[in-house]
C-alpha cells in the first residue's frame, strides 16, 4: 500500500496512519479542553505515512522537502 499524499510505499504499519470515519463528540470537561471522543469508528482503506501527517499537522505542504 502507498501513502495517499506522497505515494511512497508504506512498509511499517506501526508508523503510519489509517483514515477513519466516525461520530465525534466534543469534550465539555475543563480538564479535556480541545479534546473529543470518536465513536463507531469505521476504518477506510486509505493510509498516510507519519511524515506526511506530521507536515499537514504543522500546516506545511507534503510536497515541501525542507525549509530554505
Amino acid at each position: 500500500m502507498n501513502c495517499v499524499y506522497c505515494h511512497r510505499e508504506i512498509v511499517d504499519l506501526r508508523r503510519c496512519y489509517q483514515k477513519i470515519e466516525g461520530w465525534e463528540r466534543k469534550a465539555v470537561e475543563p480538564s479535556r479542553r480541545g479534546g473529543s471522543d470518536i465513536v463507531l469508528r469505521t476504518p477506510l482503506d486509505e493510509w498516510a505515512c507519519a511524515g506526511c501527517v506530521h507536515k499537514l499537522q504543522a500546516g506545511v505542504s507534503v510536497h515541501q522537502e525542507a525549509l530554505v
